[in-house]
């Protein structure tokens, strides 16, 4: 044979035995051979794959090849010449004439996209890739190039239930009719191979490197289908060529791609399977496999169709078949891995032990002997086997000594040593795990990730903070691997340390281009661009890392970026940052957005420090935001127009808001809570206090009100920072603390002054805004003196519309026509006046919902309902009577026992009674117990008050006496205290009242009585109305006293409303709570213990048919009751304003105010704890299904050991 033909039959045996099958044997032992190719093709430490077959063929060839150029120099000229014709030929007829015909036939590739569908259940066809090969020239030059057929590999379907094999188009002619020849083929996955290594590894880029792969493997599939012709005859319709090499290489890379797909895997599996399965196959024959079309395709070898299929078994969880794979390619690496995932790394040792001990000593071995054993004489073995040259060995050297060794300075130096041999390495990421000790985190990880060692080599100089040296290792690393996002993240690391900060945010900037989505290097991005003054990169910057983080707040940066956009600092390029103005209020907003607030709290703002456990722990940063939010608005160089004046003032108030519930709850002991709360105050009072700017918005009415109204609030806070000053003044031990704590009050009452003179300087000295008395004298004994408003024309038209919107009864055209007939000089109906103009409600706030009960509004919510099967209420889970049980289980008991109805008492106690003992007595008194230790740790003072009160008493602090829901009660045992001789008075009194009657506990008073002879006494529906009469006719505030302003008291309360469809616990004419009342402040203590009770509860601000006479603003918190199925109210706080304190005579003192003349006081009250209804939604919401309760761990500290209530032996009683 000639010597040219002979090596292409060699080199063919080498491909068929190793590429394309089926493998045969050579007539000549060639092991000796094999043995010397092995050592001669290894280079600088790296070796060829060990088992390949026929290795000294290729070796053969290669060097005969070099041997002949090298000798035959009477045919040098020859074969230079025929070599330089060959060159010219490539350029003019590949270069000059197909490139751009080639560029034309695919001049759309990845641009073309159609409609279809991907799913058998798709309706709605959507746009997908395809890819569409027309030749556009006459000339086909593949039509020179050898394009028969050749045996086809078998091409596994999906066979799923939904996805399609191949992407349905609605125009699907373009994709069935294309003709692709077998240069064609190879071509369009050469052209899908380059697309995907010029591009960052991504979900995108593979899928449009499978369009690629796609196109082939389905113009193949659609051209070989077989039709019926015009006659019914079969005919085959295949149009494209087959080709065993270039389909096997499309099949392969389209399992690569399947694999990831989680609905594909099981297809990529199968078919790699088959490929594997074909190469030993026997049929088709060597001469039917293409060999011709060989060396134009990426054909993969036997052993990467297996690898690739033991790496996607692993993926999968198949490990042992995956193990089954790598032994017998001895992949040690791999193999190592594998045991480690089945708990079998012993295995791995054993394994490699006897290989080495049967005379295969390689320095791999040793370095995965060293990777398994964590020793490190290992890996100098391999270091001295390799006689210095193995990089595998002295890498895993320098992971050793970084890893176990802690030595940074000493792993550098073998990772130099180790690069110095191979300047690219690139090693899987469980080897790396497996290395530095940490195989336990084997199964976290992919076996496709991938460590650069370049990489590795600079985050230990960074930690030895070799600045230099880090950088050069990281610009190799982006160099071999430029998407690796965390190397240009450490490269700019390296280079700022350098004082290079121009060149560090440019290289951050680069690293986005391959992470888009780390919000580590955004925030170095924001870090670095403010160090550079590159405002708008901060800005930038800033909007993304909430778009990553929800919310990300830096008050040092955004503080910075204010001043510099307030004060028109100039940035890295010279300008003004005032031109970033609209893009940072932009960016405050969002900022500010992801902050907890709700505005319709803010009434409550005194109650801050309880409130806050509300909606959790505030951070300090946030009040920051508010405060730059506002100070960028008001720094503003036009001029501000109203709507932008009052957002900068709430965003203040917010600031505030944010800063007292962040703060502890012994605050006023921190100097730097105290001192930032009082700044607040002060610049919010000194915006709103006169000047020109006020003086102009207050002429508009509607800014009038708001500016009275935040007034109102400050003095509100002011009122209650004062409170809590003077409660630590009584704790204080040391006198600086003390000195310090005196001088805030004394400035926080110079702005209460401040505030008092800019209300006078809005409203005038006559106080006008007020449509009822200015003031009285407490020797006028609630006298109403002043009913003047009745004459005022604004007064009775605010009236008629409040009177409306509530829902009231009050007759107010019969208390005009009185106050006329007063007027003309009929001074005997003055008392029937001024008992009409008592029912006159107060005015509701201009935010409060108007309609009946249904139109409330929801504030919050808190928690999601839990499933309980069957729930019960409280009858059904308390009492052990037999009940009608509402799922059709009749006559049955259900109870614990601990609770009796009114069925069993109404013979001894009366109707809609109930009893508790045992441990639901308990339960009752830890939620007394535990609510009075929540209001006196918050600075409310717990006093006793009588449930006995003057009707005139509850009728000024806004509650009816009459009426079907009226809250007070009718008992007439009491009655026996009265003598004979005023028993004919009070009969005919009784009588005289119109709906009194059986309504009222009522008792005559004697003569020697404060209130005046025979004075009506009634029981009160709730301790608010002794708590005020308790304030009645006193002075508060001021910094010169310690008496308590915060008052709490155990209600006993008296109701005569009832309805029948309410449950028992619900609504009953007798039960206890805890009442909160403050003559300037209040609380949502409530809130704590539903909240850390795992309650169901939301907020709500209430409408105007709901808020009865005296609130101006009324907020419900109601809990689920699982039970019922409902929620159902169990907190209710009220803001009055001044509505029971000028009927009461409640004043606050202030330190301009005159004797005696003293404004009044605005009064506030809630209820701590409504013992029945808690209980009611507490034992419905934590029972359980075998009828037993748990107690809320808040209450195990007052429950003497009890946790959870259960079925206990307890007599019956029966109705």
């Amino acid at each position: 044979l000639p010597p040219l033909q002979a090596l292409e039959c060699i080199l063919s045996v080498y491909v068929k035995n190793n590429f394309v099958g089926p493998p045969s044997d050579l007539p000549l032992d060639l092991s000796q051979m094999d043995n010397l190719a092995y050592e001669c093709l290894s280079v600088d430490g790296e070796t060829p794959f060990p088992l390949v077959r026929n290795l000294s063929l290729l070796w053969f060839c290669k060097e005969f090849s070099r041997h002949m150029i090298m000798t035959s120099r009477v045919m040098t000229f020859v074969y230079a010449v025929n070599y330089m014709k060959s060159i010219y030929l490539y350029q003019n007829i590949y270069g000059e004439r197909r490139c751009p015909s080639i560029k034309a036939d695919f001049d759309d590739i990845l641009k073309h996209a159609d409609l279809g569908t991907k799913t058998k259940a798709q309706e709605n066809p959507l746009s997908q890739l395809t890819l569409v090969v027309e030749r556009t020239n006459a000339t086909n030059f593949s039509l020179f190039l050898p394009n028969g057929s050749t045996a086809q590999p078998k091409i596994c379907p999906l066979e799923d239930d939904n996805l399609l094999d191949f992407i349905k188009f609605v125009d699907d002619t373009r994709a069935t009719d294309q003709k692709l020849s077998v240069s064609d083929q190879a071509f369009v996955l050469c052209s899908g191979e380059l697309h995907r290594r010029s591009h960052p590894h991504d979900d995108l880029i593979d899928e449009q490197s499978l369009t690629y792969v796609t196109t082939v493997v389905r113009a193949i599939v659609e051209g070989n289908k077989v039709e019926t012709n015009d006659n019914g005859a079969f005919e085959s319709a295949s149009k494209n060529a087959v080709s065993w090499p270039v389909l096997t290489e499309a099949l392969f890379k389209r399992g690569l791609y399947e694999r990831r797909s989680l609905a594909r895997t099981e297809r990529a599996i199968r078919q790699l399977e088959e490929l594997m399965a074909q190469f030993s196959s026997p049929t088709p024959g060597t001469e039917e496999r293409g060999m011709q079309h060989f060396f134009w395709s990426r054909m993969p070898s036997q052993w990467q169709i297996e690898l690739s299929l033991a790496r996607s078994l692993t993926t999968i969880g198949s490990t042992k078949s995956a193990l089954d794979i790598y032994l017998r390619w001895q992949q040690w690496d791999e193999i190592i891995s594998s045991y480690t995932s089945l708990g079998k790394r012993d295995l791995a040792e054993k394994v490699i032990r006897e290989r080495i001990a049967s005379g295969h000593e390689t320095p791999e071995l040793y370095c995965c002997l060293g990777d398994v054993t964590s020793n490190a004489t290992h890996y100098e073995t391999a270091w001295e086997l390799s006689k210095h040259r193995s990089s595998r060995a002295v890498r895993s050297l320098g992971y050793y000594a970084m890893g176990k060794d802690k030595d940074l300075k000493k792993a550098a130096e073998y990772f130099e040593a180790s690069l110095d041999q191979n300047r690219f390495q690139v090693i899987p990421f469980f080897v790396h795990l497996l290395t530095i000790g940490f195989a336990s985190l084997l199964a976290y990880f992919s076996p496709l990730n991938k460590v650069n060692l370049w990489f590795t080599l600079g985050c230990c100089y960074l930690q030895l903070r070799d600045f230099s040296k880090a950088e050069r290792a990281f610009r190799y690393c982006v160099t071999f691997e430029p998407d690796n996002f965390e190397a240009w993240n450490n490269l700019a690391s390296s280079v700022i340390f350098s004082g290079r900060r121009t060149q560090s945010l440019a290289l951050l900037k680069e690293a986005t281009k391959w992470n888009f989505d780390s919000w580590r290097i955004w925030e170095n991005i924001l870090l670095v661009a403010m160090d550079e003054r590159s405002f708008g990169d901060a800005i930038t910057a800033y909007h993304r890392l909430i778009d990553l983080r929800h919310k990300h707040i830096d008050s040092q940066v955004l503080g910075m970026l204010t001043k510099a956009v307030s004060e028109n600092l100039l940035d890295s390029k010279n300008c003004g940052a005032a031109r970033f103005r609209k893009d940072l209020l932009t960016l405050l907003g969002r900022v500010t957005s992801t902050v907890s607030l709700i505005d319709s709290f803010f009434f409550l703002l005194a109650c801050g420090y309880v409130y806050f456990y509300v909606f959790g722990f505030q951070n300090p940063s946030d009040a920051d935001s508010w405060r730059h939010y506002a100070n960028l608005i008001l720094g503003s160089d036009a001029e501000m127009d109203p709507v932008q004046f009052q957002r900068a003032i709430q965003y203040l108030q917010r600031s505030y808001q944010c800063r007292l519930r962040s703060a502890a709850s012994d605050w006023e002991f921190d100097k730097t809570v105290r001192e930032d709360l009082l700044t607040d105050l002060q610049f919010m009072v000194k915006l709103l206090s006169p000047n020109d700017r006020v003086s102009s918005f207050t002429s508009d009415p509607e800014m009038k009100a708001f500016i009275t109204s935040t007034l109102s609030s400050l003095k509100m806070c002011i009122n209650v920072y004062i409170a809590r000053l003077k409660s630590a003044i009584n704790r204080c031990v040391a006198d600086e603390s003390r000195k310090e704590i005196v001088a805030v009050m004394k400035v926080l009452s110079d702005l209460n002054g401040s505030i008092n003179f800019a209300l006078r300087c809005i409203w005038g000295s006559n106080g006008g805004r007020r449509f009822f008395a200015s003031t009285l004298s407490p020797s006028t004994s609630f006298a109403m003196a002043d009913f003047h408003q009745l004459g005022c024309a604004e007064f009775i038209q605010r009236m008629r519309q409040n009177l409306i919107e509530r829902n009231s009864e009050a007759n107010f055209d019969e208390m005009l026509s009185l106050y006329q007939r007063l007027q003309s000089g009929e001074r005997d109906l003055q008392p029937r006046l001024e008992q009409l103009y008592l029912s006159l409600p107060n005015f509701s706030h201009s935010s409060t919902p108007i309609g009946d009960s249904s139109k409330f509004r929801l504030l919050h919510i808190h928690g999601s309902p839990k499933f309980i099967p069957q729930a019960k209420n409280e009858i059904e889970l308390l009492s052990n009577e037999v009940v009608s049980h509402r799922w059709r289980n009749r006559g049955r008991r259900t109870g614990l026992g601990t609770l009796r109805s009114s069925r069993s008492l109404t013979a001894g106690c009366g109707p809609r009674a109930y009893a508790f003992y045992d441990s639901l007595a308990v339960l009752e008194a830890a939620l007394l117990q535990l609510t009075l230790d929540r209001t006196r740790k918050a600075g409310f003072q717990l006093i006793t008050v009588p449930d006995l009160l003057p009707t005139s008493v509850i009728q000024r602090c806004g509650f009816p006496i009459t009426g079907a829901r009226n809250q007070v009660c009718l008992n007439f045992f009491c009655l026996l205290v009265i003598s004979l001789n005023n028993w004919c008075w009070l009969l005919n009194k009784i009588i005289s009242i119109r709906r009194l009657c059986l309504q009222i506990f009522n008792v005559v008073g004697r003569e020697e009585s404060s209130f005046g002879d025979r004075t009506l006494f009634s029981l009160s529906g709730t301790a608010e109305m002794a708590l005020a009469g308790f304030c009645a006719d006193r002075v508060f505030g001021g910094i010169d006293t310690t008496e308590a302003e915060f008052f709490c008291a155990i209600s006993r309360c008296f109701r005569h409303e009832i309805a029948p469809q309410e449950s028992l616990l619900y609504r009953t004419h007798q039960f206890t709570k805890v009442r909160l009342f403050t003559p300037s402040g209040c609380t949502l203590v409530m809130l704590l213990f539903l909240r850390r009770s795992k309650f169901i509860f939301s907020v709500l601000e209430m409408p105007t048919s709901e808020l009865g006479n005296s609130a101006h603003r009324k907020i419900d918190i109601e809990a689920l009751m699982p039970g019922e199925g409902i929620f159902g109210e169990v907190s209710s706080t009220s803001n009055c304003t001044d509505y029971q304190a000028i009927r009461l005579n409640i004043f606050w003192k202030q330190r301009d105010s005159k004797e005696g003349r003293h404004p009044y006081a605005y009064t506030l009250n809630g209820t701590g704890c409504a013992v029945t209804r808690i209980l009611k939604a507490l034992v419905e919401t934590n029972q359980n299904s075998d009828g037993s309760i748990d107690i809320p761990r808040i209450l195990w500290p007052y429950m003497n050991g009890i946790r959870k209530l259960q079925m206990e032996e307890s007599p019956l009683v029966t109705s």
